[in-house]
């Protein structure tokens, strides 16, 4: 490990900074420079470098960087199970040194809109100008997901579930700790109830705004809205309904759009209870730190090689080396400043005589000095110099934060080992020094790799780069004083230029209107001034001028992970993603063969047109007739339909089908692939008997039902919420004829729920996904000729005539199941963690058919 060369002159002191700029040469940069960016040279580039002293809190100060790229431009933003993607980093150090002679308090660096020191910073600055709950809430979700991905490494000590470190210094974590971190950082922002979901294997926050819970998943990057394209969904919505979720692409914008993976997430979604346990964060921890005299840090950005962290990274894809920095801790306090150095360790029995260190006395002495970064410590180096010293490291025990466990170093060479492998990160340690007889210290220089999160780093960009220093308030007091050095080290290439942005959005237009909400997107394609291939856009869309956030996950898209890959357009995935009459905004930008993104088009804006979701669907079921009838109200938004399409289907949560699909079956048994269309009818009128025997529509006599507006010029609307059936109910036709002799049969058949396809983790023989409700019926024959029989479980009537007819009664039961799990606050389901609590069946009906089955070949009536 190897420090960057500072760059020193002595500044006036009638000044209270001066600003320094020196250019260095390529080969002493290198050396101070970490992979991979170290190896990813250019005979064009130039090695630039900035001194900064600063005396006054707070401070700003410019850099200009030049060339045509930097690393924000050759970054892809993260995913949920990938990391972010870069193919180039400009930047490479900055050193913050106290060249000083007192300590200096909670210093703290930033540049662009967001300060990353605290959960109440970065709520602030994400949620600056914004007013209402709902905007505020938006804001900090689409924040987190854009700055972590899905990984554990273990043995964070919660360091995970706070927002703060969460960000800092992994950028990565998984469910339950993203949850906290949604929470705090709302909860910082004053949208303070925050409540638990309850699902299999993974925990969500609900945020309270606009009257209700709002599901906001940081850890999945999902949010679903309602079918009005602007209410978000609740836990309860989503599970009633898990066609909302498939509507809507989840797992981030590096995952591909799959709808089977959409069904993989909704399987989530089971939830029966009425709890709400509200979400109590870690909301305590801070960037802040204290520099004494001598003492430094060091954003570094790559990694060493090979590549230092904390826990475990493994998996694929590789989550490490280039998703870790590291970073350098620097103490080298100064023994010819006696009062300085004693100010900065915990000293017994020391004497100092110029600047030499020994016991006093010649007995036992000793020096500890604590160690201490709001970044993770995962690696060192120890240089001494002296004679007969003996060094110890200790960390704090990890079952007892009161007592610490020192570990010898036989030699310097294994304090580098002491950070290595570790169960327990650690922010904290001490460095113990003991001197015995004629031994002697007279310098120690220590040096600590720490690890950083690349997404959350002070990175400078092409053009003016406007940092603050500032000194964040500490209960422990503020500096008297400050002598600070800022090292910057970057690097300027003009070895490629990147892709212009499209010239001009081709449909629709900007200031136009779309011919329905199955929109496909069209822009000019980019141009590039090296002539390189454009491999990727990047699509958003949004409700607001300022594009601050998109509509939802299904308007943040990356080109080249959807069907449209290597095509100026982007395909909405089904009709009603978009609401009639809505101002909409959208812009592009388009990404080359070098890894290098262009800047966003202009800002372009359309009206949405065609026919909206119908409303008021209701299912009137006349008993006395034994008929079902579906109704419906036309949307007062868009354009009025002339026509409507019926869909129906057994599964609850069905999306409407016009052909065969696959569906996520998980472990069932009972159904098979594909599934199929399920169309009813399209009709003029607003009803249709949809239930009753002898009903020949296609998909009649079915559980649910939803209907799709279509208008004038043939453009569908969404699907509407769904309806549910009264069942059981028997709709098949009796087979009447029952001749002498000849095998008699007639299969009843009776309207049943598949329910959804739903993971359960306390399940028997095996846990896992399945399609678990689906009802069971129970047939039986109260009234019947001797001769007939019927298979309780099918409903298959069966028998060999005797010539002897009669009046037949079929009656049909159904078992509905509910369901509940524990969901103590302390470890049940709101964590993840699912076992029954209990589990009850509801008899539904009987209901009853009856017919006169007649023998001897007689007429039916």
């Amino acid at each position: 490990m190897v420090a960057c060369v500072p760059v020193i002159r002595k500044a006036s002191r009638l000044l209270a900074c001066i600003v320094l700029l020196s250019t260095v040469g390529s080969a002493s940069l290198a050396r101070g420079a970490n992979e991979p960016w170290a190896s990813m040279t250019d005979p064009t580039d130039v090695p630039k470098s900035h001194v900064q002293e600063v005396t006054t809190a707070p401070f700003t100060y410019n850099i200009r960087q030049g060339g045509t790229i930097d690393g924000k431009k050759c970054t892809s933003l993260p995913g949920v199970w990938e990391p972010f993607e870069q193919t180039w980093e400009s930047n490479r150090s900055i050193r913050m040194e106290n060249v000083g002679s007192a300590p200096v308090i909670n210093p703290w660096l930033t540049i662009g809109p967001i300060d990353f020191f605290s959960q109440q910073t970065i709520a602030n600055s994400v949620t600056k100008g914004l007013t209402t709950d709902r905007e505020k809430a938006l804001a900090i979700f689409y924040f987190y997901i854009t700055h972590r991905f899905h990984k554990a490494c273990g043995g964070t000590g919660g360091a995970q579930g706070d927002a703060t470190q969460a960000i800092n210094i992994f950028g990565f974590n998984t469910c339950g700790d993203s949850t906290l971190c949604i929470a705090d950082l709302v909860g910082k922002a004053g949208v303070r109830d925050c409540a638990f979901s309850h699902h299999p294997g993974h925990c969500v926050p609900q945020v309270f705004f606009d009257g209700k819970y709002n599901t906001l998943d940081g850890d999945m990057a999902a949010l679903m809205l309602m079918r009005d394209n602007r209410t978000l969904a609740s836990e309860l919505d989503l599970v009633r309904d898990h066609d909302l979720i498939k509507r809507v692409h989840q797992y981030g914008i590096l995952g591909p759009s799959n709808r089977l993976l959409n069904e993989d997430y909704a399987a989530y979604y089971t939830w029966e209870g009425d709890t709400i346990w509200k979400i109590k964060g870690w909301a305590h921890q801070n960037m802040g730190m204290v520099l004494r005299p001598h003492e430094a840090i060091e954003w570094r950005w790559g990694h060493e090689k090979p590549v230092k962290y904390h826990g475990d990274m493994s998996g694929h894809p590789p989550f490490a080396p280039d998703s870790v920095c590291n970073g350098l801790w620097e103490y080298a306090p100064d023994f010819t400043n006696d009062t300085q150095w004693r100010a900065g360790a915990t000293v017994t029995d020391i004497v100092n005589k110029d600047g030499v260190l020994t016991a006093k006395d010649g007995g036992t002495g000793t020096i500890l000095w604590t160690m201490k970064s709001p970044y993770a410590f995962i690696g060192g180096d120890l240089a001494v110099t002296g004679q007969g010293y003996a060094f110890e490291v200790g960390f704090t025990d990890a079952k007892d934060w009161r007592k610490r466990n020192f570990t010898p170093l036989a030699t310097l060479a294994d304090f580098d080992l002491q950070f290595k492998g570790r169960a327990a990160m650690a922010v904290e340690y001490w460095l113990k020094c003991t001197l015995k007889g004629d031994a002697s210290l007279s310098a120690v220089h220590i040096k600590n790799d720490i690890q950083m999160a690349p997404l959350a780093m002070p990175s400078m960009t092409v053009g003016d780069n406007r940092f603050t220093y500032l000194e964040h308030p500490s209960s422990s007091g503020s500096s008297k004083a400050r002598n600070l050095k800022i090292t910057h080290h970057w690097m300027e290439t003009s070895r490629t230029r990147p892709p212009k942005a499209p010239e001009a959005a081709v449909y629709p237009v900007d200031g136009g209107k779309t011919d329905g909400t199955d929109v496909v997107f069209l822009w000019m394609p980019a141009a590039d001034p090296d002539g390189d291939a454009i491999t990727d856009y990047h699509f958003q869309l949004s409700d607001r001028s300022d594009m601050r956030w998109p509509l939802s996950p299904n308007f943040e898209k990356y080109i080249s992970r959807t069907p449209d890959k290597g095509k100026a357009q982007y395909t909405l995935p089904r009709p009603g993603l978009l609401t009639p009459g809505v101002l909409y905004y959208w812009h592009v930008k388009a990404k080359d063969a070098k890894g290098v993104w262009g800047p966003w088009s202009a800002t372009w804006g359309f009206t949405a047109e065609g026919p909206a979701y119908p409303v008021n669907v209701a299912l009137n079921f006349d008993a006395g007739a034994g008929i079902g009838t579906l109704t419906w109200s036309a949307n007062p938004v868009g354009r009025v339909p002339v026509k409507y399409r019926v869909y129906g289907s057994d599964e609850k949560g069905f999306s409407v089908r016009d052909e065969p699909y696959e569906v996520r079956l998980g472990m069932t048994k009972e159904l098979t692939n594909p599934f199929p269309e399920n169309f009813v009818a399209e009709v003029a009128g607003t009803s249709l008997d949809v239930v009753g025997v002898g009903n020949s529509l296609p998909n009649a006599n079915k559980a649910y039902y939803r209907v799709v507006a279509v208008d004038e010029k043939g453009k569908r609307s969404g699907d509407s919420d769904y309806v549910e059936v009264p069942r059981p109910f028997i709709y098949s036709t009796p087979v009447t004829a029952a001749p002498a002799g000849k095998p008699y049969s007639y299969q009843v058949k009776a309207i049943r729920s598949i329910g959804d396809l739903t993971s359960r983790l306390d399940a028997k023989p095996k846990p896992g996904p399945d399609f678990w409700k689906i009802e069971p019926l129970k047939f039986a024959l109260t009234q019947k000729p001797a001769w007939m029989s019927i298979d309780a479980k099918t409903g298959l009537i069966t028998g060999t005539p005797d010539g002897s007819g009669g009046t037949v009664i079929v009656s049909v039961t159904l078992a509905k199941e509910h369901r509940l799990v524990h969901d103590n606050e302390g470890g049940g389901i709101c964590w993840g963690n699912e076992w029954g609590k209990s589990r009850t069946y509801e008899t539904l009906g009987p209901v009853t058919q009856q017919f006169v089955v007649h023998g001897e070949g007689r007429g039916v009536r």
